[in-house]
């Protein structure tokens, strides 16, 4: 089989076309397969928050670094804001995902095996079913592959340009989430063990890619001082109760869910094995050759031992690790399974490899009616609250009784985010009256335009009320009835007001 040789002699195979083309079906069907079965962008309103974050274009937040929720925002200054176009920019976080995935794994795989490790991707729940939704683990995807990929390349070429690219992407995925610091810390065990990369470490390249990362982060540092180091301490601290229990509870949590989200992937590996195919049930031997190199070495620090580095980390600063956060970690994990299914398989294999993708993909779409009448029905958290509905209630309530478009908004949770995101003003959203804190909107707008306070209960607007620099104007109320075969309430009320900033008298001014 033809490879090309890289510049330190790291065997490559070509990229697999086949694979690409699976890629490519894999991205169009995770965009296609949550619009169909999910009646909201996520339970959780993380995706609508991405996009109250990312309009500020502030240097930082206040649970997470800033870029996933500016590429957000940059997606949005292009494509129109609706939920299936917010559904695409998720899908095309997977399939770069992909694409990077198939750049690594040309040092180990065979073509045939690179097919096999896109059909293990779709069935792991950490590279589709969770990675659907884009919030800060999800976004750290490509720049976490990107990462490996290119301190692949760096050690293996020892470029500039792949040292630069090396930094930039480090810092791309810390100014996601600063949990990608346990890869930064892998890849740096990595070289330290290694006599190869340890000379590296000492060259102008490390000090190149060190730069990079520095500049790019610097801005967010600064931030970080001028803001209290609001999102370090969330992201020590602000994960839930840290007692020793929990903690515990959550340490195993974390363990077992590597296992478990790698199981469909074995699985549906095993459906391309036959009894008496003449071929070994694992190939370990073509494994162990091809991550006894270097790079695969770099590739087994990045897969596995991310997570016992993110289980100390955890405990040395008391934080209780959530099973979401190993997204990130399987961007390399199909393939590593993928190296366990003997060559001579995947080569005999080839059109089940392809069948099974694409099989999978379409009975998925065919069930998705069925899955989304399951999911409404539960109606867990935000699954069932038709939010749109609700912001164009809002909308309309204030359209009706002010002349000029809603700017800024505020409330309780769910109808504010969603306001921000479906009304066609795209207003900004603040989280209560004190807006001294809250840059993004200036006094000049609020005692213009104003806010418009939405919520499903009339107690919100009392916050609001307490202070005398705001006049309050009601807009009243509107229901807004559930989807058809929801589970929870039949109905939603809406609540909206009109708050307007009164100028401080005179002498307060002076003062």
């Amino acid at each position: 089989m033809p490879v090309e040789a890289s510049l330190s002699g790291t065997r490559l195979h070509p990229i697999s076309p086949a694979a690409l083309a699976l890629v490519g079906c894999a991205t169009l069907f995770w965009a296609v397969y949550p619009h169909l079965t999910q009646l909201n962008l996520d339970t959780f309103l993380d995706m609508l928050e991405n996009h109250v974050w990312g309009i500020r274009w502030q240097w930082g937040n206040s649970k997470h670094p800033p870029l996933y929720g500016w590429l957000t925002a940059l997606w949005f200054e292009v494509f129109p804001r609706t939920d299936f176009s917010y559904r695409v920019f998720a899908a095309l976080n997977i399939g770069v995902t992909l694409v990077i995935m198939l750049a690594i794994a040309r040092r180990f795989l065979t073509p045939d095996q690179q097919r096999a490790a896109v059909m293990v991707s779709l069935v792991l729940p950490p590279l589709g079913f969770t990675a659907f939704t884009y919030n800060a683990n999800s976004a750290m995807l490509p720049f976490w592959a990107g990462t490996i990929l290119f301190y692949l390349r760096t050690i293996e070429r020892r470029q500039w340009f792949d040292a630069t690219a090396l930094g930039a992407m480090a810092a791309a995925a810390i100014l996601s989430k600063y949990f990608a610091a346990v890869l930064l810390f892998a890849l740096f065990g990595h070289a330290l063990c290694h006599r190869q990369t340890r000379a590296i470490l000492a060259s102008r390249l490390t000090l190149l890619a060190a730069a990079t990362f520095c500049v790019l982060v610097a801005p967010h540092v600064v931030w970080l001082a001028n803001n209290d180091f609001t999102p370090i301490t969330f992201a020590a601290t602000g994960q839930g109760d840290a007692t020793a229990t929990i903690l515990a509870s959550r340490q195993l949590e974390f363990l077992l869910a590597q296992p478990v989200y790698a199981l469909p992937g074995l699985a549906v590996l095993g459906l391309l094995r036959r009894p008496g195919d003449g071929a070994p049930l694992f190939g370990w031997r073509d494994a162990r050759c091809a991550l006894s190199t270097v790079s695969g070495r770099a590739v087994v620090w990045a897969g596995l031992l991310t997570v016992p580095i993110a289980m100390l980390l955890a405990l040395i600063v008391r934080s209780p690790l959530t099973s979401n956060w190993t997204v990130p970690v399987f961007c390399v994990v199909p393939i590593l399974l993928a190296l366990l299914l003997p060559i001579k398989i995947a080569e005999r294999m080839r059109r089940w490899t392809i069948g099974l993708s694409l099989g999978f993909m379409a009975i998925m779409l065919a069930i998705s009616p069925i899955i989304r009448g399951e999911i409404i029905g539960r109606a867990a958290v935000n699954a069932a609250v038709p939010l749109a509905a609700m912001a164009a209630a809002a909308g309309q309530l204030w359209d009706s009784r002010v002349e000029r478009p809603v700017a800024v908004v505020s409330g309780a949770g769910n109808p504010a985010y969603a306001a921000s995101f479906y009304l066609p003003s795209q207003p900004q959203l603040l989280y209560g009256p004190g807006f001294e804190t809250q840059p993004w909107v200036t006094a000049a707008e609020l005692a213009d335009v104003g806010v418009m306070v939405v919520c499903t209960h009339e107690g919100c607007i009392d916050a609001w009320r307490s202070p005398k620099r705001w006049r309050i104007e009601p807009l009243g109320s509107a229901n807004v009835p559930a989807v058809s075969g929801a589970g929870g309430p039949e109905s939603y009320t809406v609540h909206a007001w009109r708050a307007v900033l009164v100028p401080a008298p005179q002498s307060e001014r002076e003062q």
